[in-house]
C-alpha cells in the first residue's frame, strides 16, 4: 500500500430515480477537468441496473468509433473481474488476511483489459460487466454471502487493491438493502455518500443505510475511519416553503427535515454534543433541471446559464468531496454563491498573437521562419477569476518571481506587462507577456548541454518545472487564492532532427525525433501545483519524449530530477 491510498467512495441510495449515477459521473468529471495528475476509477456495481457506462458513451476511446455501442455491449467488467479473482481467492487455504488476498489474488491479475479508458483526463470506467446473453444468469449465480463466509477479507483486500492505483474510487452501488449494496457501503468505501431526494422513504432510508455502516465499521476489523457525506438532489427550488420545510422540519405537516435527521445521525456516529449542518446543507444540494431529466448527459461540461446552474452545483460539492474534511468542520456554506463572473474564455486568439510576436523577435527579417533550436512554450490562464491588475501590479509580481528578475526586465506593453533576454553567446531568446486579465505566456529555449547538439531528459524535466512554477510564483504575488484553478498548455516545437539522449542498459542513445512538434494541458489548483509537480511534470513531458522512437519517461528519473529541483530553487 502507498504511504496516501487513494480514497474509495461509495455511491448509495435507498431508491432510484434520486440521481445517484448522474450525481457520481458528474462529480467525478468535475475533479477530472481540474485533474492535476489524478487518476480516477469509477465502478459500475449496479449490477442488476447498470447505467454508468451510458454517461460516458460520447468520451470512450475505440479504435472502430462506429462500432462504439458494440464495443460497450462485449467488453468485460466488474463481474468478470470478481469471477477471476474468486477463483484464486478459493485456492488459498482458510481465511487469508488482507495483505494475502492482495498479494496472492489481486497483484496476480492484469486489471487493464477490464478498464474502458476516457477522453477525460485520469479517468477510466469498470463497468457491471459483458453484456450478452449470459449476464443476468451470471448475476443471479454469483453467491456473495458464499464469498464473504468464505474469504471474510475478499471486498477489503480489493479495496486495498484499487486505493494503491487511483486517488479516488468512486463506486455506483445497488439500492436497497441487498447483499450487493452492504458490500459496497459497510465492506468497501472509505467515504459513504449518500444522495436521497426530500421524501420520506428516500431520508430514512438512507439514513437506516449509513447507521448499518456505521455500525458496521465500529465491530469490524477495519480501522479506516468512515466519512458520512449526504447529497439531497432534485431539490425544486421554486417551492420555497415546501423546500424549508422538508430541510428543517415541520411538525404541523408531519414533515421531518432532512437536516436535522443527519445533525442527529452525525451526533450518534462520531460521538458529538453538537452538529450544525447548514452551512454544509447550503452547499450539499443539488436542483432539478428538467433539462437533464432527458437523456445521460453530463452537466458539468455542458451546462450554461440556459439550463440552470446545475453544473455550478456539481462543482460546489465536488470542493466538499476533495476536502478531507468532515461535514461539521468548515463553513461550507461560502461555497455556495454562483461566480460573480462567467468562467473564463480560453483565448487562443490572445495566445497566437503573442506566438507570432514571439516568432518575429526571433526571426525580425523572416517572421514565420521556423524555430532553429527547440523550444518551450508555455500558455496559463486561471480559469475562474475575473479580476484586472494594474501594470505596476504586474510588474511587481514578476519581479518577486527569483528565476525571472536577474534575466530580463519587464516593460509596459499594450495589455500588461512582457519582457524579453537574449542568451549570452546565443541568437536565442526568452520572451515573456503577462497581460492585465492575468493570462501569462512565455516561450524559452530548452536547455541543451553546452557544446552539444542534443535534447537530455533531465534538463527537460527541470525546464517544465521551473516555467510551471514561474507562472504559478507570479500568480501568487498577485495574491491570487489558492483554490484558483489555472489551466496550463504547453507545447514543444522545433524538435525535428534534433537527437533526444537517454540511458539503456547503462548505455547513453540517441533517439532522434521525426515530427515537430507536441502539446499537453493540464489543469491544477494554484495551492496544489508544488505538491503535485512530479505529476504535472510527468502529464506535460510524455507526449514530447513519445516522439523520439516512442521513448517513455523513467519515473526514478523524474522523480530525482523533481526533486532536484525542489531542493535547489531558490524561492524555497
Amino acid at each position: 500500500m502507498p504511504s496516501k491510498p487513494g480514497r474509495v467512495i461509495t455511491f448509495y441510495s435507498f431508491k432510484g430515480g434520486t440521481g445517484r449515477t448522474m450525481a457520481l459521473a458528474n462529480l467525478a468529471t468535475s475533479i477530472s477537468r481540474r485533474n492535476g495528475g489524478r487518476r480516477l476509477l469509477l465502478v459500475d456495481w449496479d449490477l442488476e441496473a447498470p447505467g454508468l457506462h451510458r454517461y460516458f458513451r460520447p468520451y470512450f476511446k475505440f479504435e472502430s468509433q462506429d462500432a462504439r455501442d458494440q464495443e460497450i455491449e462485449r467488453h468485460i467488467g466488474l463481474i468478470e473481474f470478481l469471477a477471476a479473482a474468486r477463483e484464486l481467492a478459493y485456492t488459498l487455504p482458510g481465511q487469508a488476511d488482507r495483505n494475502i488476498l492482495l498479494d496472492q489474488v489481486f497483484e496476480k491479475l492484469d486489471f487493464t483489459p477490464y478498464l474502458m479508458d476516457t477522453e477525460l483526463r485520469g479517468l477510466s470506467v469498470l463497468k457491471a460487466g459483458k453484456f450478452d446473453k449470459s449476464y443476468s444468469g451470471r448475476i443471479a449465480e454469483f453467491n456473495w454471502v458464499e464469498l464473504f463466509d468464505r474469504q471474510p477479507e475478499f471486498f477489503g483486500a480489493l479495496a486495498d487493491y484499487w486505493a494503491a492505483r487511483y486517488d479516488f474510487v468512486m463506486i455506483d452501488s445497488r439500492t436497497g438493502h441487498t447483499d450487493i449494496s452492504g458490500i459496497c457501503t459497510c465492506l468497501m468505501p472509505d467515504t459513504l455518500l449518500t444522495v436521497f431526494t426530500p421524501n420520506r422513504q428516500s431520508l430514512e432510508g438512507a439514513v437506516k443505510m449509513v447507521r448499518q455502516a456505521a455500525d458496521y465499521r465500529v465491530n469490524s476489523n477495519d480501522l479506516r475511519p468512515l466519512r458520512v457525506l449526504p447529497l439531497v438532489s432534485r431539490v425544486e427550488y421554486n417551492e420555497k416553503i415546501l423546500n424549508d420545510s422538508w430541510r428543517r422540519g415541520d411538525r404541523k405537516e408531519d414533515i421531518p427535515g432532512y437536516q436535522p435527521a443527519f445533525e442527529q445521525l452525525v451526533k450518534d456516529i462520531y460521538k458529538l454534543d453538537e452538529c450544525d449542518l447548514t452551512g454544509y446543507f447550503n452547499s450539499a444540494q443539488i436542483q432539478y433541471v428538467p433539462y437533464y431529466s432527458f437523456g445521460e448527459r453530463i452537466a458539468v461540461v455542458d451546462d450554461d446559464a440556459t439550463k440552470g446552474l446545475l453544473g455550478w452545483k456539481y462543482k460546489v460539492f465536488s470542493e466538499i468531496v476533495l476536502s478531507p474534511d468532515l461535514p461539521w468542520e468548515s463553513d461550507w456554506g461560502s461555497l455556495d454563491a454562483p461566480p460573480t463572473t462567467a468562467d473564463r474564455v480560453w483565448d487562443a486568439e490572445w495566445f497566437a498573437g503573442r506566438r507570432a510576436h514571439a516568432q518575429f523577435i526571433r526571426h525580425p527579417l523572416l517572421p514565420g521562419a521556423p524555430a532553429t533550436h527547440p523550444y518551450r512554450e508555455v500558455c496559463a490562464s486561471p480559469m475562474d477569476q475575473g479580476r484586472a491588475y494594474s501594470r505596476i501590479s504586474l510588474r511587481d509580481a514578476w519581479n518577486a518571481v527569483p528565476t525571472l528578475t536577474p534575466r530580463a526586465q519587464a516593460k509596459a506593453s499594450d495589455d500588461g506587462i512582457e519582457a524579453e533576454f537574449v542568451l549570452p553567446g546565443r541568437d536565442d531568446r526568452e520572451y515573456y507577456s503577462m497581460r492585465q486579465n492575468s493570462d501569462w505566456y512565455s516561450t524559452r529555449p530548452l536547455m541543451v548541454p553546452r557544446g552539444h547538439r542534443h535534447i537530455s531528459t533531465g534538463p527537460l524535466f527541470l525546464g517544465i518545472a521551473e516555467d510551471l512554477m514561474n507562472c504559478c510564483w507570479a500568480y501568487e504575488s498577485l495574491g491570487m487564492d489558492t483554490d484558483t484553478l489555472i489551466r496550463f498548455r504547453v507545447r514543444h516545437f522545433g524538435l525535428k532532427s534534433w537527437p533526444l539522449r537517454i540511458l539503456v542498459y547503462g548505455y547513453e542513445e540517441d533517439r532522434v525525433s521525426t515530427v515537430d512538434a507536441a502539446e499537453a494541458e493540464v489543469e491544477v489548483a494554484l495551492g496544489q501545483a508544488w505538491d503535485r509537480l512530479e505529476s504535472l511534470v510527468g502529464t506535460l513531458a510524455s507526449p514530447v519524449v513519445e516522439l523520439f522512437q516512442f521513448t517513455t519517461i523513467a519515473e526514478s528519473r523524474l522523480a530525482d530530477s523533481i526533486a532536484w529541483f525542489q531542493r535547489k530553487d531558490p524561492g524555497v
